[in-house]
């Protein structure tokens, strides 16, 4: 039981951080290599690594090497041992779409795009 519980109080850490919460909203347009995430939050490539690594250990995210970089993507997939986190999943995503932030992060996010392809 005592498994249980620390399971659950390590998906509420990871979720008590707002760079992290950031990744998470970022990560629902689309997958995002480190250095787009880091441009992104105008935080340090370390930073932003670090921040990825709480929420990969948890399960919120997944990884895929392409090419040189490692683009991450939020797990969506209904498996048993991630049945906590997909709550928390839908509990974000709600307040983020209800947020009028959210219309200035996605900006933000397609103009990071829009220059990773070498558009203005």
């Amino acid at each position: 039981m005592a498994d249980f519980y620390e399971n659950l109080a390590r998906v509420f850490n990871a979720v008590s951080e707002e760079s992290r919460l950031r990744i998470i909203t970022a990560l629902t347009h689309k997958p995002y290599p480190v250095n787009q995430l880091a441009r992104f939050l105008g935080l340090s490539l370390p930073t932003v690594s670090e921040h990825l690594k709480i929420l990969y250990e948890v399960g919120f995210l997944t990884k895929e090497r392409r090419g040189t970089w490692v683009y991450y993507s939020l797990r969506l997939g209904e498996e048993q041992s991630i049945w906590m986190i997909q709550p928390v999943l839908q509990l974000i995503k709600q307040a983020v779409k209800s947020s009028s932030e959210r219309g200035k992060e996605l900006e933000e996010l397609h103009k990071l795009d829009r220059e990773s392809l070498g558009l203005k």
